[in-house]
C-alpha cells in the first residue's frame, strides 16, 4: 500500500512536470498592447506546430491581440509538413481577425523551402527588428 501511494505521487509530480515544460516550450511575449512575440527555437515538430497554434490562438481571443510575430530564426530546419502547419497558423490567425508576419527565416531554411518547392503564403521579414518595424508602420 505504502509503494502504491508513493508512485501515484510520483506519477503526479511527473505529470506536473510534463505540463510545465510544454509549457515553456512555446514562449508567447507580449511586445506591446496589440502584439506578441513567438520566439521558436530547436526542433519543430508537426504536434509543437499544432501546439503552437493552439496557444497563439487563445491568447489572441484572450487578450483582443491583433498582431503576431513567429521569429523561427532559432529553428535549423524545416520540412514540408511544419511549413504546412505555419500556413495553418496564418490562415487561424487571420481567420479571427489578427496579422501574422514570420521573421528570422535563416539561409538554410530557406534554401530547404527552395528545394522542397514550399511557398509560403504568409508575409515575412529578414529579421525580428524588421517584423516589429512592419507591424508599427502598418506595411501589413
Amino acid at each position: 500500500k505504502i509503494y502504491e501511494e508513493y508512485e501515484k505521487e510520483r506519477q503526479k509530480i511527473i505529470s506536473t512536470q510534463i505540463e510545465t515544460i510544454k509549457k515553456m516550450e512555446i514562449p508567447i511575449l507580449q511586445l506591446d498592447s496589440n502584439t506578441i512575440l513567438v520566439p521558436l527555437i530547436g526542433f519543430i515538430d508537426s504536434q509543437k506546430a499544432l501546439n503552437l497554434m493552439r496557444k497563439v490562438l487563445e491568447k489572441i481571443r484572450r487578450d483582443k491581440t491583433l498582431n503576431v510575430i513567429v521569429d523561427i530564426e532559432g529553428i535549423p530546419v524545416i520540412d514540408t509538413e511544419v511549413a504546412h502547419q505555419f500556413v495553418r497558423l496564418y490562415r487561424g490567425v487571420k481567420a479571427i481577425g489578427a496579422k501574422l508576419v514570420m521573421s528570422g527565416i535563416t539561409p538554410a531554411v530557406a534554401e530547404t523551402m527552395v528545394h522542397l518547392e514550399i511557398d509560403l503564403p504568409i508575409p515575412t521579414r529578414a529579421t525580428l527588428e524588421l517584423a516589429i518595424k512592419a507591424f508599427r508602420d502598418e506595411e501589413i
